[in-house]
């Protein structure tokens, strides 16, 4: 854990620095390493997927309970150093942050001025990109009353721009409110007071090779002009809003609103993992869910790979939101000949997203063609790969 903050006057000039301790700390179960931190502007928790970061803030939010100690207080004079019990969540799949049909519903919903928000278009938020539900949930939690926010991975799902965007909305608005925000993001480190990390972030091996050079087409999105070849990987790259999701749930066969695209998969069977990878989940167990993509023959080699051997009987709506993407990411990948996913790589810590880029090339080398859209410049490099012999990207 790493510290730094000034002493800054707060509204009013009152002086208010924020304690958060956690000692023999349990959440539904799972331990988290003992720390305790101070912080008035922005506390960062971060960690590899599966190491509580999302518990802790679900915690400290009320909505699951604790075994041990688990104490947010505040030193301002006013309050008197009691326990804080009041602020703000963002959950880090936008759409559990919303309850109204539309923006102007959900502005009034939540207390906030709906003129902050008349440059949006009031279509259904059910026709909402997932990028653009993210940046409406971090901006109503910021125009919100509250002085304490919980975000948690507030810049998954945006384009380059609209990260930069949204990283210096919560920055400036650090300075009025206070942040805890559960991220494995670098990009508020510099802007932070103190970092917490639940756990050690190893770096993960790439074994490059040879990929084979089949000729035949595995899918083609004609109206794009793309094609993508057995031993190929493909992106489709564009900013939030600009189509990337409705072309790949046309190509996957779910309906989609908008205009509909001429698309074709030349093989009898495809792997998915939708943006949401909540929505793919029903079984009771994670080898249940291995044997449902995959076939009872994979459930030993994919948790093998994923270091799981001993978690086969978890239920996997327990697992942090980064371990149902790369379970099902996983499961597909090993067994499957054509992929398509929508933005991999979010909710992913650095060495997990290096993995799934690995396993990637992995399928290309095993004669597999790979489709997924990308929102970020650094989600079209895998590490050490020779990309003009196998990647594309269709830029939206």
């Amino acid at each position: 854990m790493s510290c730094r903050y000034q002493r800054k006057q707060g509204i009013g000039g009152i002086e208010k620095i924020y304690k958060l301790n956690a000692s023999n700390l349990s959440i539904n179960g799972f331990p988290i390493r003992d720390f305790s931190a101070e912080f008035e502007n922005i506390l960062l928790v971060k960690g590899r997927i599966g190491s509580g970061k999302t518990l802790l803030l679900k915690a400290l939010a009320g909505v699951y309970k604790t075994d041990g100690e688990l104490n947010l207080t505040s030193d301002d004079p006013l309050k008197g150093g009691e326990l804080l019990e009041d602020g703000y969540f963002v959950h880090s799949q936008p759409e559990f942050n919303f309850v109204a049909g539309n923006i102007e519903d959900e502005a009034a919903f939540a207390g906030i001025d709906p003129d902050f928000f008349k440059g949006y278009d009031n279509r259904p938020l059910r026709h909402f990109s997932g990028g653009e539900l993210k940046k409406l949930s971090v901006l109503m939690a910021l125009k919100s009353r509250y002085e304490l926010l919980l975000l948690d991975e507030p810049l998954d799902m945006l384009d380059d721009e609209e990260q930069d965007n949204i990283l210096k909305y919560i920055v400036d608005a650090s300075r009025e409110k206070s942040v805890i925000i559960a991220t494995h993001s670098n990009c508020f480190d510099e802007a932070a007071d103190c970092i917490i990390c639940l756990e050690s972030l190893p770096n993960s091996l790439f074994k490059p090779g040879k990929i084979p050079d089949t000729g035949d087409e595995a899918l083609a999105i004609p109206s794009l002009s793309l094609s993508l070849r057995f031993g190929e990987i493909g992106a489709i790259f564009g900013k939030n809003a600009s189509g990337k999701t409705r072309i790949l749930r046309r190509l996957i066969g779910l309906k989609s609103w908008g205009d509909e695209f001429d698309c074709r998969i030349n093989s009898s069977e495809e792997g998915v993992c939708l943006q949401f990878p909540e929505n793919m989940l029903w079984q009771e167990s994670i080898k249940e869910v291995i044997a449902d993509i995959a076939g009872n023959a994979y459930i030993k080699p994919v948790l093998e790979k994923l270091g799981w051997e001993k978690r086969a009987e978890e239920n996997p709506l327990f697992l942090s939101e980064g371990e149902k993407r790369i379970l099902i990411l996983i499961s597909n990948l090993l067994s499957k000949k054509v992929l398509i996913f929508d933005e991999p790589f979010a909710s992913l810590d650095t060495a997990s997203a290096e993995q799934i880029k690995t396993a990637f090339y992995e399928a290309a080398l095993n004669g597999g063609a790979v489709l997924y859209t990308a929102n970020k410049k650094a989600d079209l490099y895998l590490s050490r790969t020779p990309l003009e012999k196998i990647f594309k990207v269709i830029n939206l």
